[in-house]
């Protein structure tokens, strides 16, 4: 198999995902002939097969000597989307063979400042195979400073060019990261049974936790996060009604109070078989709007 993937974000738009993963040649020769005109756009990749947990994650920071000076490796749990996806739940472990790679990888690159390398491994071959290099501090990186790594501020110190003394060794492990809403939505939808689900979470209940958007100091992401949860899982009800009552989002239908035909709006195309007193109020109003040729 191969994935294919957005060279960078402006190329994104180009295809509906995040990637696109191609398991056959069939598959491969139909998005080739898509794509021709925009194929110096996208990058592939050879798909390492294995499960989440073969997932490795290095933040870290070079200074201006390319020389490793902060380390922090976590393994990575599950992926949102699944399996191809961004971290959201992890857990801190240290790794030196990958920290070794990063070091070298860094002095072959001339690499200065903070990055976010990923590996994955693989069983058959025995060895951790690179997959990218993200040239920015890492999304987890409060795993990192909950495990000991500062990476923020070694990058910080970088920039200014101050002198970073050498820790990549430092980190405490077995602290957790955990997105919540992205982890349970991401396994649901894959299809992991729910009972296993909860009992990972279960299992790491008395093990220090890095929340991706909760801290009890500052509630107004993780207010946030509750809001635009509700919203996701109203909007996937709607689309639900809306295949269940033959309805697509985005369909033109007629409109009974000016009789012309309007779009609907996605998660709210569900028909009522007979409008109430107050929605037929509502229609007279609406046939008598300014917008409709009427007089409000």
């Amino acid at each position: 198999p191969i994935i294919v993937t957005p060279r960078s974000y402006q190329y994104a738009r180009l295809i509906p995902g995040k990637n696109v993963l191609l398991r056959s040649r069939a598959a491969a020769e139909a998005f080739l002939a898509r794509q021709q005109a925009n194929l110096t756009s996208f990058v592939a990749q050879e798909v390492v097969e294995g499960p989440d947990e073969t997932l490795w994650v290095c933040n870290c920071c070079f200074d201006s000597n390319s020389r490793l000076v902060t380390a922090f490796t976590f393994q990575r749990i599950r992926t949102s989307p699944p399996h191809f996806g961004v971290t959201s739940f992890g857990v801190g472990r240290n790794n030196p063979a990958i920290k070794a790679t990063c070091a070298a990888l860094g002095k072959a690159l001339r690499y200065r400042g903070p990055a976010m390398i990923e590996f994955k491994y693989h069983a058959g071959r025995g060895e951790y195979c690179y997959i990218e290099t993200n040239p920015r501090l890492g999304m987890c990186n409060t795993l990192d400073t909950h495990s000991g790594v500062n990476n923020v501020y070694a990058a910080y110190r970088v920039a200014r060019g101050e002198d970073v003394a050498e820790t990549p060794e430092q980190q405490r492990d077995g602290v957790y990261f955990l997105n919540v809403h992205s982890d349970l939505y991401s396994r649901v939808e894959d299809g992991e049974p729910l009972g296993r689900i909860v009992a990972s979470y279960w299992a790491c209940r008395h093990s220090p936790m890095a929340w991706a958007v909760y801290d009890r100091g500052d509630m107004a992401p993780f207010a946030g996060s509750l809001r635009n949860a509700a919203l996701s899982i109203l909007r996937g009800i709607g689309r639900r009604l809306g295949r269940l009552v033959g309805l697509r989002p985005g369909e033109r239908a007629r409109c009974r109070g000016c009789d012309r035909t309007h779009r609907r709006t996605r998660g709210t195309a569900v028909r009522r078989r007979r409008a109430r007193p107050a929605a037929r109020a509502r229609q007279h109003l609406h046939a008598a709007s300014p917008a409709h040729g009427g007089t409000a």
